[in-house]
């Protein structure tokens, strides 16, 4: 079958008539971070954490062994309100973990890192660490789409910055 084109591709409009030339702005913390364990199409994480824990931004609350999941973290510093079911819009009800945000912390500032002496495989592990996943309707974890199988070998990487 003939692959059927059109010249000039697609140019849909910007509309960024309202935000052009606007500076940034910092959004506000919610009081109540509802944080769900599943995120994305692989195992379920379970909480690492219960009703009363105080919890640093960052820091893994939800984890799974299975290979194809990537661990879940605090968005804020907070006291765990809760951990039970909350609905989401792609999963349905799903096991959550409630988080009252502490007001008096700043949002943690992260140093830069140098990664030129990492090993392929310490890289691979800070990015399942970290929860990176494909921005994708799928949420598929990295560091599994980074795992090479034996033989095989990766000779060029492109990272799609815009998801």
């Amino acid at each position: 079958m003939k692959t059927l084109t059109f010249k000039g591709g697609i140019h849909p409009p910007y509309m960024k008539d309202i935000s052009i030339g606007q500076p940034l702005r910092k959004l506000c913390f919610p009081q109540v971070a509802v944080v769900p364990l599943s995120q994305h199409i692989g195992a379920p994480n379970s909480a690492i954490v219960k009703k009363g824990d105080y919890v640093e931004e960052g820091q893994i609350i939800g984890e799974s062994q299975s290979f194809v999941t990537s661990p879940v973290h605090s968005p804020i510093y907070g006291k765990i309100l809760d951990v039970k079911k909350a609905f989401h819009p792609a999963l349905g009800p799903i096991e959550s973990v409630f988080i009252e945000r502490d007001k008096d912390k700043p949002s943690k500032q992260y140093d830069k890192k140098n990664i030129d002496d990492l090993s392929v495989s310490d890289m691979i592990q800070k990015v399942k660490a970290a929860g990176i996943v494909g921005m994708g309707g799928a949420a598929f974890p990295t560091h599994v789409k980074l795992s090479i199988p034996e033989g095989k070998k990766i000779e060029t990487l492109i990272i799609n910055g815009a998801e």
